[in-house]
């Protein structure tokens, strides 16, 4: 999108903001519907006037590695919004879909010409039409939700979000974007775990980027930055003591050949000499979870937990990158599934960027994986690897982005009033 298309964004945003100085957020339906009458009106004559236009910055976008003031004019704008009252509260309705007819749609037509999503100037009908319905989708993209134009639960939740909070909200990720900007060089990987996406880049230009699985909540990926030294093709997955005592010796303790069908194996420790052994000779419910002396490793293959490439950056976290079977699970909107390491879709292609300057092609790594055996890479330079925290930021093409706070991270730093 060019200049002109992430001005015109914004200025419909700021326009907004302008705007709802003349109708006062409320929070009961009562009030949103006798004031939905004169939205319009308020809108469209702000809109004539150009209230608000001339204080946005020639260029809204930024992206990491680029000093633009992107989260900084967003700050203004909501304090703006704020100052003017916000936006109200939706009351909760199961769903609202094209078609519809329902008192909350007024509501919902306001609260997203508050954010810029729907036009000024638009219908004020309780009726939910294709143009609303393009606004919710806008919406939703925008917070990282299935963009199926349906107001459901998960997008009632970001609608209700107050913009006090999205104020506070920005001004922490203005904070942890500035802290990233500090470490980021012209070639690195970051992956930001709120937005479930990895991205490559290099000589200061974003080559490549893809959708990732992360922690579960209760395995939550930790946030810290490192640097990858080797790709392991066909690896092996020695499965972390955490996982083997709480997941796989129960499976063992019911049935001792339950692990090796899934080509996992025993080891008698983890050395260098440790051999592998028979587990149908172990009395598994003689072996307690805090005296495991065992190293359950699973062989390569199509079956393996990490799949058939893994990206190694050495760290106290025994946290990495890697393949996985599960292929499904990136088809979901959101995926926090893993015990903490970083699942990317397309590894591959991944790996072809990483090595191209070694001479590796998509055609040779496949030639590699299809051998079934290990072979590890070393990357002539330590490629940074930056693994961060943020629900608000604003794409390139000038639009502004939430994610949902999936961790309670950003709850517990607000809670300390520090922004």
């Amino acid at each position: 999108m060019g200049k002109a298309g992430q001005n015109s964004i914004f200025r419909m945003f700021a326009t907004a903001i302008t705007a709802a100085g003349s109708v006062l957020a409320t929070s009961t339906m009562a009030d949103a519907t006798s004031q939905h009458a004169n939205l319009d009106v308020s809108y469209s004559q702000d809109a004539l006037n150009g209230s608000g236009v001339d204080r946005l910055p020639p260029n809204f976008g930024s992206e990491v590695g680029q000093n633009r003031p992107g989260l900084s004019a967003a700050i203004d704008l909501f304090e703006a919004l704020v100052a003017r009252g916000g936006w109200a509260r939706i009351p909760s309705v199961k769903t609202l879909k094209i078609g519809d007819q329902h008192d909350a749609i007024p509501l919902l037509r306001q609260r997203l010409r508050a954010s810029g999503d729907l036009a000024i100037g638009a219908s004020s009908s309780k009726t939910f039409d294709s143009g609303l319905e393009a606004a919710v989708k806008r919406f939703q993209g925008r917070h990282g939700l299935v963009s199926d134009g349906v107001v459901g639960p998960e997008t009632f939740r970001e609608l209700n979000v107050s913009a006090t909070q999205r104020l506070a909200q920005l001004k922490l990720n203005d904070a942890r974007r500035r802290d990233l900007l500090a470490k980021t060089g012209e070639d690195h990987i970051r992956v930001n775990i709120a937005d479930q996406k990895l991205t490559l880049v290099q000589d200061g230009r974003t080559r490549w980027s893809a959708r990732v699985v992360v922690g579960k909540p209760s395995h939550a990926t930790p946030e810290f930055s490192d640097e990858m030294e080797y790709i392991v093709l066909n690896p092996y997955w020695n499965i972390p003591k955490s996982i083997a005592t709480r997941e796989m010796l129960p499976q063992l303790r019911r049935d001792p050949g339950a692990l090796a069908r899934q080509n996992i194996f025993v080891k008698t420790g983890w050395g260098t000499k440790a051999r592998r052994i028979n587990p149908w000779l172990v009395d598994w419910w003689s072996v307690s979870p805090s005296q495991f002396p065992f190293r359950l490793q699973q062989a390569p293959g199509r079956r393996n937990a990490l799949g058939r490439l893994k990206f190694m950056f050495p760290n106290r976290h025994n946290v990495y990158i890697h393949d996985t079977p599960a292929k499904r699970l990136f088809s979901r909107s959101s995926r926090t599934f893993s015990h903490g390491c970083v699942r990317v879709e397309q590894p591959r292609s991944l790996a072809a960027m990483i090595l191209k300057q070694q001479g590796w092609t998509k055609s040779r790594i496949d030639q590699a994986l299809a051998t079934g055996r290990r072979k590890v890479v070393r990357l002539r330079e330590p490629l940074p690897v930056h693994i961060h925290y943020r629900t608000a930021w604003v794409a390139k093409d000038g639009l502004l982005q939430f994610r949902r706070d999936i961790y309670g991270r950003d709850r517990r730093m607000l809670s300390q009033n520090r922004y």
